[in-house]
């Protein structure tokens, strides 16, 4: 594995898993893994995350179908997941949004809020994908179900004990934490089959790390003003 410009090259799917475990550790730097070593994280700080991360799960579905329909014959087995999970994801946004009107946020112009910064790049990052390198997005993908899976039940526990929040008020972290046990070893199998050159390894390591970094920006962006 060489580095080229900042970003890993990666050739084989073992390159691979070992840059998103690197992205997945990264993530535990930042802002709200620190908070929540210093026993500090409270309510109003899950509070202004889910206000991003609405923002980020809002377009999430539509950079999946896009890519999917923008995939190729060579990338059918990636077509159809982007597809598949682009229905999975629809209302995941809502999980964020329902969260946030049970910790009594004023969530009646949400919708038309601009998303700040570290969103708008995350998700233009994304779109971008879509249209540059649409197999590429389940490298984003790869990344965020490996965090989920790996970080997200002890890190949903350690938040409500901290906040004192109930199930109700965590549907998304809690939702995530759950239905995405086996994703990240999905996304394995999927990547496999599609049998990538070492060229489309390196385009799914530059997707997965750089989505990881602008998704550290978010957490660190939302919790820095909360």
């Amino acid at each position: 594995m060489t580095v080229i410009n900042g970003l890993a090259t990666i050739r084989t799917i073992t390159d691979l898993d070992r840059l998103v475990d690197d992205c997945v550790s990264r993530m535990t730097t930042t802002l709200a893994w620190r908070l929540l070593d210093d026993e500090a994280f409270r309510a109003a700080h899950y509070q202004r995350l889910m206000r991003f991360i609405y923002h980020q799960t809002v377009s999430a579905p539509l950079t999946f179908a896009l890519a999917g329909a923008n995939c190729g014959p060579r990338h059918a087995v990636i077509r159809d997941y982007l597809l598949d999970h682009a229905v999975e994801e629809k209302d995941h946004w809502k999980w964020a949004r329902d969260d946030l009107a049970a910790l009594g946020d004023d969530i009646s112009g949400i919708a038309d809020e601009a998303a700040p910064t570290s969103v708008a790049a995350f998700v233009a990052f994304n779109f971008h994908l879509a249209h540059k390198a649409p197999f590429a997005r389940i490298g984003t993908a790869y990344f965020l179900e490996t965090m989920s899976a790996r970080l997200g039940p002890d890190t949903a526990r350690r938040m409500a004990r901290q906040a004192a929040l109930t199930a109700d008020q965590m549907v998304f972290f809690v939702g995530h934490a759950e239905s995405d046990q086996g994703h990240s070893a999905d996304l394995r199998r999927i990547i496999t089959a599609a049998a990538p050159s070492e060229t489309e390894y390196g385009m799914l390591g530059w997707a997965a790390q750089t989505s990881a970094d602008l998704y550290r920006m978010m957490y660190e962006e939302a919790l820095s003003g909360a």
